[in-house]
């Protein structure tokens, strides 16, 4: 499983554990078993120390990165919200990659803070009657709608909301081009 770790930055650029065992050095891409190094006014908790999120309020950054890394045989450890929330305490561990303040900035926004991905009704609709299926079920959508009021009024906004999906590279904003999107997560715009 992904998680994060706050470790300190050596002189020599090598990357160490914060507070316990701290002679130890972490290399990147090997697979590290926890060991158990008490030490006087800490508690006793085996385990790699990390995080779901790279957030550690109550940890200085100075001198200091977010690494990513892999866990297993882990347990999850409940912690106040001042102190990053619940921790991951991990037999297994191994440092994936150093990540950069932004990437850091990147991890701790809320989805819901983040911008929806905007669609413009004429990208829209050249991808919708790009296909024949989605033209027949519009057509079968109109034929039900004068059958049964005898008037039919469809707007773009309609036929967005039931398209089922929308292609990431109709989107204006969007940097995954791998990615769909249910229409109510996206803005339709002129």
């Amino acid at each position: 499983m992904k998680a994060y770790k706050l470790v300190r930055v050596m002189k020599d650029g090598s990357l160490a554990p914060l507070f316990i065992n701290q002679k130890l050095r972490f290399p990147i891409g090997k697979w590290l078993k926890s060991e158990f190094h008490p030490r006087k006014g800490f508690a006793e908790r085996q385990g790699w120390h990390c995080t779901f999120t790279p957030f550690a309020p109550h940890l200085s950054e100075k001198k200091r990165v977010w690494i990513e890394v892999e866990v297993t045989d882990f347990i999850k450890y409940d912690r106040p919200e001042s102190q990053g929330g619940a921790w991951i305490l991990a037999d297994q561990m191994k440092v994936v990659r150093v990540l950069d303040k932004q990437e850091v900035a990147d991890l701790l926004v809320k989805p819901e803070d983040k911008p929806k991905p905007k669609v413009t009704k004429s990208s829209f609709l050249e991808w919708y009657f790009s296909d024949s299926v989605d033209i027949k079920i519009l057509g079968r959508n109109v034929l039900s709608l004068l059958e049964e009021n005898n008037t039919a009024t469809i707007t773009t906004q309609d036929i967005f909301n039931s398209s089922g999906y929308i292609p990431s590279h109709i989107c204006e904003n969007d940097n995954d081009a791998d990615e769909d999107y249910e229409p109510q997560d996206c803005i339709l715009i002129d």
